[in-house]
């Protein structure tokens, strides 16, 4: 097989990757661009919930008193968290709440310093959780996920093909740039080359970890035992939390020299009640994830379980979360957010821009067909010599004109 032969192949498996996954690709790229900011555009449009009139910190009601708030309001309620805010005084403490036996998980907004609950809302009804679930499985739970997986593969063997496809001319399309006055499929076919070369890096980057996050979804047994999983209470009942939870909350920070207690979970371990407290200390990274350290301790003995800094984790542990960082761009503040809002958007436009090269594809004409009939004599074929007589079929003689008087 010569060279153009082999790239005409990566060609043809470059364009049908692109259109199978088309779609998917556009849906991935807008909510995707929307979660870069999610948690700003959460608290923006629900400001009234998020937003309290700050007070002097000691003027904060202790954890306990919210604790006995929110068993008052669901009494057979589990506690899943409590995110207690204390580096901004004007935010509501949320509590993660499970009302009854049903999987349906609500956000409580308490005022840290009335203790009065603010706001309720039902955690996965939100604009950003609802496109969190777009992005990773479609709001389709099992076969979404598989199929989100898949798509990004498809993405992976899309731009790999593209790169072999236009492995000799990877920086011509900066010197062509978009030529608008060349009809709608040359503009949409420099647009595409542009955007592809631009991006190139980008999108081997999010195509690679996009996969990575649902690659346990495709080892035999993981949907049996997640089923299995959640057969099981995972959380507390408010009634059975611990009293004294800031003592325990300050015991696990003098664990860890520096260390903000930004999240209090309330797990059960093996039936066990627990209590972990996870946060970051000025030494965290942020590529290894929100929450760099966890500490456990037992709610009634205050004894120190664990204490899990993932600065000092198994390389394998680590390099997971940094591909979940690096995916969602958590890693380097505005700058990095703006920039992975923008590239965010351009695995959409090559979507766009490669189903118009396919839809304007020009037809090639067939050839012309040959009439059937009666064949021209050979001699008719052959080029006439000036001044010769033009040959007659055989059969047919010349007409006799007879002569005048």
């Amino acid at each position: 097989m010569t060279s153009a032969q082999l790239t005409k192949k990566f060609y043809s498996v470059h364009a049908w990757l692109g259109l199978i996954s088309g779609v998917f690709l556009l849906i991935i790229s807008l909510t995707g661009t929307l979660l870069v900011f999610g948690p700003e555009i959460d608290q923006l449009l629900a400001r009234d919930k998020f937003e309290v009139t700050p007070a002097a910190a000691s003027a904060r009601q202790p954890l306990d008193a919210l604790v006995a708030t929110l068993h008052r309001q669901y009494p057979q309620g589990r506690l899943v968290n409590l995110r207690p805010h204390p580096e901004n005084p004007a935010l509501a403490t949320i509590a993660e709440v499970q009302p009854t036996a049903a999987k349906t998980k609500l956000q409580v907004f308490l005022n840290p310093y009335t203790g009065a609950v603010v706001a309720t809302r039902d955690k996965d009804a939100t604009l950003v959780k609802t496109a969190l679930q777009l992005h990773e499985r479609l709001l389709w739970k099992g076969p979404g996920e598989v199929l989100m997986g898949l798509v990004a593969l498809a993405l992976l063997g899309a731009t790999i093909t593209g790169l072999v496809v236009y492995r000799k001319s990877l920086l011509k399309p900066f010197s062509t740039g978009i030529r608008l006055d060349r009809g709608l499929r040359m503009t949409s076919s420099d647009a595409h080359k542009l955007i592809g070369v631009s991006t190139l890096l980008f999108n081997l980057m999010i195509a690679t970890t996009g996969f990575l996050f649902h690659a346990d979804k495709f080892t035999p047994g993981h949907y049996a035992a997640k089923k299995k999983e959640a057969a099981q209470p995972k959380h507390q009942l408010l009634g059975q939390v611990p009293a004294g939870l800031d003592a325990l909350v300050a015991r696990a920070t003098t664990q860890v020299p520096g260390l903000r207690a930004e999240v209090v979970d309330f797990p059960l371990h093996q039936g066990a009640a627990r209590l972990r407290v996870k946060g970051n200390t000025p030494a965290s990274v942020a590529l290894l994830g929100k929450h760099n350290v966890e500490v456990d301790l037992h709610p009634v003995t205050a004894t120190v379980l664990t204490v899990k800094d993932v600065r000092r984790a198994p390389l394998g542990e680590q390099l997971k979360h940094v591909a979940d960082e690096i995916h969602f761009g958590r890693y380097g503040g505005w700058p990095v957010k703006a920039l992975y809002a923008l590239l965010g958007l351009m695995p959409g436009l090559l979507s766009v821009s490669g189903f118009i090269l396919w839809k304007k594809k020009p037809v090639k004409k067939a050839a012309p067909a040959v009439r059937p009939g009666r064949a021209r004599p050979a001699a008719d074929l052959l080029p006439e010599v000036a001044g010769a007589p033009r040959a007659r079929p055989a059969g047919r003689a010349r007409p006799v004109v007879p002569a005048q008087a």
